[in-house]
């Protein structure tokens, strides 16, 4: 049997070695990713807890290692159920991927203490607040009895079962003309301004209004009686 040279062995366990510093670690990668989706949930609700779980990348992929990875929301992609990330990479060397996240939201809601009738108006009495695991949007889970507002449920409610306001027919809470709050989502930030409402709303629904600048934005009614806009 042909034996290689001692010279050219050597030469090829460095090469392994070096091609194998400088692969990127997935697992890094992933987890880095997780804690970017956690932090994005923290900003837009602080009192949500995520349980993130992110996609599998494909290990054929031969990708240099990045010391500073760049995450972004995919457009389109909510912080609930089921999304798509964006992974940039600028230095050493230039590379970019998707990776597909899932992410459980538990937090805070107002729960039914006993079994509502339709056109139940509940108040402080028949309600409690709990943790629960949320079925979509933070934002339509009251908190806090008084933010129902003389809401009518549309439909029974079991016992122990949350209150979002997509099953309330709920009064108008902004009137045409009216000055709100808006709350502006981005990648790792949160910003807000007034605008003026152009029409009547209620918790749930959607609101456009016209900013200072001039510009009109859409956004959704929260129970508070803000707006929040997503890029």
């Amino acid at each position: 049997m042909r034996c290689l040279p001692v010279w050219l062995v050597l030469l090829l366990l460095f090469q392994t070695s070096a091609w194998a510093e400088t692969r990127q670690d997935f697992p890094v990668l992933r987890a880095a990713a997780g804690r970017f989706v956690s932090g994005q949930v923290g900003i837009a609700y602080p009192e949500s807890h995520a349980d993130v779980t992110i996609g599998p990348i494909d290990p054929r992929l031969n990708l240099a290692s990045c010391p500073e990875p760049v995450f972004t929301l995919a457009p389109g992609s909510n912080l609930w159920g089921s999304g798509t990330l964006a992974v940039d990479c600028t230095s050493p060397k230039t590379w970019g991927l998707y990776l597909s996240y899932r992410t459980v939201l538990r937090g805070p809601a107002l729960l039914a203490k006993r079994p509502l009738p339709a056109g139940t108006v509940p108040g402080p009495a028949d309600v409690i607040k709990d943790q629960v695991e949320y079925a979509g949007d933070p934002g339509r889970y009251p908190r806090d009895p008084a933010s129902l507002r003389g809401a009518a449920l549309s439909r029974p409610l079991a016992k122990n079962s949350p209150i979002s306001i997509d099953m309330l027919r709920i009064r108008p809470i902004i009137r045409a003309g009216q000055r709100v709050r808006i709350l502006i989502d981005g990648n790792g930030f949160q910003v807000s301004q007034d605008g003026i409402a152009q029409s009547q709303a209620g918790a749930g629904d959607s609101l456009r209004l016209k900013t200072p600048s001039g510009r009109y934005v859409q956004g959704t009614v929260q129970p508070d009686g803000t707006v929040r806009v997503r890029p």
